[in-house]
């Protein structure tokens, strides 16, 4: 299990020491925040062979995977987010997706996205590697961006789409 946190990072540092630790942890990403003085961020994860589950809270930011980071890392991931406080946008595929609490959303770091938080949030998060899903969910453009109550009659309605 590990950590990454903020709180003992100097306020004018925290944003770039974020988006190092979010880069390292899941996909290399460019992190914006909103307000360095009022920013926070903590990480608690496991690894479990080449799944990591992870509780995220922080607040106000904005996460792009852009095609730069794609083509220099390549990163594989497919990340179910849980939305457990406060809400969350995701955007791919040309779709852009709302998550309140108890909601669920999905992205795929093959492909550009971005995630927009507007507030305090914290998300329960499972990154997979592609290879993992593919043979269950094939083309994953079907289940990204969308915004999914954690009952199976949403998922089902979204595949059926």
């Amino acid at each position: 299990m590990g950590s990454i946190s903020t709180d003992q990072v100097y306020v004018g540092r925290r944003g770039r020491f974020w988006e190092a630790a979010v880069s390292d942890l899941y996909a290399k990403t460019t992190v914006t925040v909103e307000s360095p003085v009022h920013f926070y961020g903590r990480i608690e994860w496991h690894r479990l062979g080449d799944i990591v589950l992870s509780d995220i809270h922080s607040t106000s930011s904005t996460i792009n995977r852009e095609r730069e980071h794609i083509r220099a890392y390549g990163d594989n991931l497919i990340q179910i987010n849980f939305q457990i406080e406060g809400t969350g946008t995701v955007m791919q595929d040309g779709r852009e997706a709302v998550t309140r609490p108890g909601e669920i959303t999905v992205y795929d770091s093959s492909r550009p996205y971005q995630m927009r938080f507007c507030g305090p949030f914290r998300q329960f998060s499972v990154d997979l590697p592609r290879a993992l899903l593919r043979d269950r969910i094939g083309c994953s453009e079907l289940i990204t961006a969308r915004c999914l109550a954690g009952n199976t009659h949403s998922w089902a309605r979204v595949l059926t789409d």
